[in-house]
C-alpha cells in the first residue's frame, strides 16, 4: 500500500500505529531474549518460550494495522450513502421523477440574439 494510493477511508488511527510500534519492538526484544537463551544453551524451553511470545507479538502487531471492526465498517458505509443522497445528481436526473432536471440552453433563442446584434451594430 502506498501513500499515493490511500484515501480518508483507509487512513489508520495515530493510536493504532504507536500500538504496532510497541507490539514490534516487544517482539525484536523477545527474539532477542529467544536467541540469547538458544546461544547459552542452558535454557532452551525459555528460549521456546520467547520465541512464541515474539511471534503472539508479531501476530499483535499485523493484527492491530489490519483488523477492521465491522461495526466501523458499516457506520463508513451509512456515511458514503447519506453522502450520495445528499449530493447532488451527477447524471442531471430528478432523483423523485427520474427526468431530467437539467436546464438546456435554447439553442435557436440563442442564434435570433446573436443575429440580431449583429445587425444591430452594422447598422
Amino acid at each position: 500500500m502506498t501513500s499515493a494510493s490511500t484515501d480518508d477511508d483507509e487512513k489508520i488511527a495515530p493510536g493504532r500505529i504507536v500500538a504496532a510500534i510497541i507490539f514490534a519492538l516487544l517482539a525484536l526484544a523477545f527474539f532477542g531474549i529467544t536467541v540469547y537463551y538458544l546461544v547459552s544453551s542452558h535454557h532452551s524451553l525459555r528460549g521456546v518460550g520467547s520465541f512464541v511470545l515474539g511471534l503472539a507479538f508479531v501476530g499483535s502487531s499485523w493484527f492491530v494495522l489490519r483488523y477492521r471492526s465491522l461495526a466501523l465498517e458499516e457506520a463508513r458505509e451509512a456515511d458514503r450513502a447519506a453522502a450520495l443522497a445528499e449530493a447532488p445528481s451527477a447524471t442531471g436526473l430528478d432523483s423523485d421523477t427520474g427526468s431530467d432536471s437539467t436546464v438546456q440552453p435554447d439553442t435557436e433563442h440563442a442564434a435570433t440574439v446573436q443575429a440580431g446584434t449583429a445587425q444591430s451594430a452594422e447598422a
